[in-house]
């Protein structure tokens, strides 16, 4: 009984260690599944950008001045007033001591909305001094002043969105180009169409613009965040059944937090984002949070 007994004891003592290393090695591995966040590869636009800050104009905008020097009688019309090419919007007293003239009629040179008027009647006028500015709001521009160096990255049709805020975006596309530098500034003017009026949004309005200089409609995409690099190799991490493969990827564009991804990924794959540094392939991860 004793031998039978220490027989079963000496097997026993045998399979303890055994199960206990399994059991250790199955916790050690489950504490080691690191976490980490993750997206779908997807498909998008993405394009290469620059971003300035530009003033709304009129198409056609005029600067009203005086034939000759006076006196302001009186406006014909208000601001925010229609008014049509030719039409008279003032009269100018240009009476001396000892004579007496006709009262000076001063027209619109274009068809447009009143915008300022800048004078008070007395007030003295020169054909140096606007009185008024007109502006012809029918379609709006957007004019942004870039340096050279931008000038020559963009092109007439080029897409742009322009935001009046955060919430409103307007589409626009560019067409006029500068063909010339302002001498001093060394700068050049730049003349974004709207293509969607806006309620609210007049002439002299600080809008910021976007001008999309390279654009990929339906691109392959991810996080910047997601790349990864060693040496001269670009990969990144996929997720596959809880564990990690390790993708090389050649990119494209690179635009405000995105890049386009031209070969290695195929969309709907699951990309590690947050949680890549360190990782192996093969390694067990888990995600945190939903997969968009």
């Amino acid at each position: 009984m004793k031998s039978f007994g220490g027989k079963r004891i000496g097997r026993f003592a045998v399979l303890v260690p055994f199960l206990m290393s399994a059991l250790l090695y199955a916790q050690e591995g489950e504490r080691e599944a690191m976490t980490v966040e993750a997206v779908r590869v997807q498909r998008g636009e993405i394009a290469e950008v620059l971003e300035y800050f530009g003033t709304v104009a009129g198409y056609e905008e005029a600067q009203v001045y005086p034939d000759m020097p006076g006196k302001l009688l009186e406006y014909t019309v208000k601001e925010g007033d229609e008014v049509e090419k030719d039409q008279v919007i003032a009269k100018l007293d240009r009476s001396v001591p000892g004579l007496e003239f006709k009262p000076l009629l001063v027209k619109s040179p274009i068809k447009g909305i009143v915008g300022i008027l800048y004078l008070k009647p007395g007030q003295a006028v020169a054909p140096q001094v606007p009185i008024a500015f007109i502006s012809n709001t029918e379609s709006l521009d957007v004019v942004v002043e870039m340096p050279e160096s931008d000038l020559n990255r963009i092109r007439i049709g080029d897409e742009v969105d322009v935001y009046l805020d955060s919430n409103v975006k307007i589409p626009g596309k560019v067409h006029r180009i500068a063909h010339a530098l302002n001498p001093m500034s060394r700068m050049g003017t730049v003349k974004v169409r709207l293509l969607r009026r806006q309620r609210g949004l007049r002439p002299g309005t600080l809008v910021r613009v976007m001008v999309k200089t390279r654009l990929v409609k339906s691109a392959l995409k991810v996080p910047l965040r997601s790349l990864m690099r060693s040496d001269s190799l670009t990969y990144v991490f996929v997720v596959e059944g809880g564990k990690t493969r390790r993708r090389e990827v050649e990119t494209g564009l690179v635009s405000r937090g995105w890049v386009e991804i031209k070969s290695g990924l195929q969309e709907g794959d699951t990309v590690v984002t947050l949680g890549a540094a360190g990782l192996q392939d093969g390694e067990a991860v888990r995600i945190r949070g939903e997969v968009k």
